[in-house]
């Protein structure tokens, strides 16, 4: 595979910019960030998306699978790798100056490292899962929270899980399957992120956010019917586009979830 291009691909005038709402989707080439993305891009014209992504080429096959918007750039963004969010940082400061909604929605439920045919003791799985889900992605948030206080209402969007609820599993009464339960641990500490930011900023808007069970390289379900992705990216894109939305809540559509 050919190394990833840095920085931002097909980047906007300045001037045009001014006026646009400028949003980051991490792993936003497929699943669900892909919909999130998509979504944005054809209902508000006013947004600029930057589309995060492991690899550029990968990221422009999928702007053009949806059918070329001139709101969406493709920005290269490995999320474990600090040198790549270096430059992504200073490649959104340089061509806008600042970020106005961050959606934290790359993650991993560990598939990606069986798809291999390796077979990972239970601590790579437990340090893989969290490396990606938690610190790579609080990193992420730390590293962008700068360029976010340069925005008039700045918002922040962690992609969770109704899995991470503890209040819904004592209420319910499970355990987590074996299997996924390093998956939901994560996914409790992905929203006590959300519950930390929200604490100390204040003036931002921060919410985690569960696009219910979709069709994803997550879990290699069928993406049809009721497990369609683009499903799952209706709470988070009503999330990014409310002009004077809530802070610190955890919701699917459906509504409120307990923490």
């Amino acid at each position: 595979m050919a190394a990833p291009r840095p920085g931002l691909v097909r980047a906007g005038s300045s001037i045009a910019l001014q006026n646009k709402t400028i949003v980051l989707v991490t792993g936003g080439n497929k699943g669900i960030g892909y919909e999130i993305v998509k979504s944005l891009a054809t209902s508000r014209s006013d947004y600029q998306i930057l589309l995060g992504c492991r690899n550029t080429q990968d990221g422009e096959m999928a702007v053009v699978s949806m059918g070329a918007p001139l709101n969406v750039n493709p920005i290269q963004l490995d999320i474990t790798d600090d040198d790549s969010i270096e430059r992504c940082y200073k490649a959104i400061d340089q061509h806008f100056g600042r970020l106005d909604v961050l959606i934290n929605n790359a993650g991993t439920a560990g598939v990606d490292l069986t798809r291999s045919g390796s077979n990972p003791s239970p601590r790579d799985a437990w340090s893989h899962i969290f490396n990606v889900n938690v610190i790579s992605t609080g990193v992420l948030t730390d590293k962008l929270v700068p360029l976010m206080e340069q925005s008039k209402m700045p918002k922040i969007i962690f992609i969770s899980s109704s899995l991470g609820s503890i209040g819904k599993a004592l209420n319910d009464g499970k355990l987590a399957a074996p299997q996924v339960s390093h998956y939901s641990s994560s996914k409790s500490a992905v929203n006590m992120l959300a519950v930390q930011y929200a604490l100390k900023y204040p003036h931002f808007k921060v919410n985690s956010c569960c696009p219910g069970l979709r069709g994803t390289g997550l879990n290699d379900m069928e993406p049809t019917g009721e497990h369609d992705p683009a499903l799952g990216a209706v709470n988070a894109v009503r999330l990014a586009t409310e002009v004077d939305g809530p802070t610190a809540t955890y919701t699917n559509t459906e509504g409120t979830l307990p923490w």
